[in-house]
């Protein structure tokens, strides 16, 4: 598999996405595949993608609410307050929120597997933090990077479902959209 360089300014001048030169652009002419097969996003079709997305997105929000009902448990263990349980709740929504508002975007600029695959990799390793964490800062950190992938695969994840959708029924034309 080769980049075919002489095509590289036939992508639209509108851009300026690192997608448009690794191919995760649509219709990427300079993009050269091997003879015969087929890169697996298109063999999978985007009804599938939709659905492993959407799958995806599920596993996110299962596991940022899973460790929920041990808070309890943490606070007989560890003698919080009520407080400090309450703190542990909000930075989750202050990871949240920071994901959204600095890091939301970058799908637009990386590809929409790229950062899928790294949000569900983060999400990954903040459970992984749960498991191993015996203080309150290693509590509130597992809390700070779970809210940062949650934040990071929902901005993702409802851009690729919308842009799945749209490539598994796209519009007739003549039919405007609203």
């Amino acid at each position: 598999m080769s980049i075919g360089y002489e095509n590289i300014f036939r992508f639209p001048p509108y851009t300026n996405s690192w997608r448009a030169l690794s191919g995760d652009w649509p219709d990427s002419p300079w993009i050269e595949h091997s003879r015969g097969r087929r890169p697996w996003r298109i063999r999978l079709g985007s009804r599938a993608g939709y659905w492993v997305v959407a799958l995806a997105l599920l596993f996110t929000m299962a596991t940022s609410t899973l460790p929920t009902p041990l808070y309890v448990l943490y606070q007989r263990r560890d003698h919080f307050s009520s407080f400090t349980v309450s703190v542990v709740f909000a930075v989750y929504a202050a990871g949240v929120i920071a994901s959204l508002f600095l890091v939301g975007h970058v799908s637009d600029w990386l590809g929409r597997r790229r950062v899928m695959a790294a949000g569900l990799f983060i999400n990954v390793a903040s459970a992984l933090l749960f498991v191993v964490a015996r203080s309150l800062t290693g509590l509130i950190v597992a809390r700070v990077i779970s809210g940062l992938s949650v934040g990071l695969t929902t901005a993702t994840a409802t851009a690729y479902l919308a842009e799945l959708h749209l490539r598994a029924h796209p519009a007739p034309l003549g039919v405007a959209l609203r």
